[in-house]
């Protein structure tokens, strides 16, 4: 028997056992993308929270790339005046590259596969120091990798 259910605009299948963000919730959030690329760097600091804030409450489904992929969307909120003057982009282009890697993948990442768990297909173990860092991986060719910091990375 196949159940799908909607619930605070998360969607569960029974059938596949995965969860998705409703095609509303992500229709309306490329709606947001698009308009504020469109309008670049042109738009005040409360449209480009609003648009991060959904992207980061698709964090169930997407994973930790919620919040790597909007850490520039994030400086440039905090770096506002006012909430409504245009923002003062100290780095546009990276502003601009998270917009458009939402705009572009925002549907690929719609899947939570919830059952039938793999392992890794590599393992990596590694440590770090003050003077450097070392790692080893399993099943590929059993890499060795190893570095020393300079003075100024240590």
């Amino acid at each position: 028997m196949f159940i799908y259910l909607e619930w605070l605009c998360l969607v569960w299948n029974s059938s596949d056992v995965s969860i998705s963000i409703s095609d509303r919730r992500i229709d309306d959030t490329r709606i947001s993308l698009v308009d504020i690329s469109n309008n670049f760097p042109n738009f005040p600091a409360r449209k480009l929270a609003q648009v991060t804030g959904k992207v980061i409450s698709m964090c169930p489904v997407m994973g930790n790339v919620t919040s790597v992929m909007t850490r520039y969307l994030h400086w440039a909120i905090e770096n506002r005046v006012k909430w409504d003057l245009k923002l003062t982009l100290e780095c546009p282009d990276c502003v601009f590259n998270e917009l458009r890697f939402w705009l572009n993948n925002i549907k690929r990442f719609n899947r939570k596969y919830l059952a039938g768990y793999s392992f890794p297909h590599v393992l990596v173990y590694s440590d770090v120091s003050k003077v450097a860092a070392g790692a080893y991986s399993i099943d590929i060719n059993s890499n060795i990798f190893h570095q020393m910091w300079t003075l100024q990375e240590s």
